[in-house]
């Protein structure tokens, strides 16, 4: 099987649990990684920038569909990124 050869060693090792967690176990590995990073034990792997891009599609997407045409995520990690988006209540 294909998982075998290529599942990431975090699954093999904690999937049963992460699965037993909800979400497919997604949610497990992301709580994990978060909690040890507040306790020092490792760098948080989602960092301002990857939390910002993420949470901005809600906007992006409402931009899209009032506009009818793709709107391109802006890289907040450049100094200058496109106007905000106007978001109407």
């Amino acid at each position: 099987e294909l998982a075998d050869e290529f599942e990431h060693p975090r699954w093999k090792q904690m999937g049963e649990k992460a699965s037993a967690a909800g979400h497919g176990g997604g949610d497990f590995f992301v709580l994990e990684d978060f909690v040890l990073a507040v306790q020092g034990e490792r760098d948080n792997p989602i960092d301002v920038y990857d939390a910002v891009t993420w949470s901005s599609i809600i906007w992006l997407s409402e931009q899209s569909i009032r506009t009818k045409q793709a709107v391109a995520a802006p890289d907040y990690r450049l100094a200058e990124v496109a106007a905000p988006v106007e978001v109407r209540a």
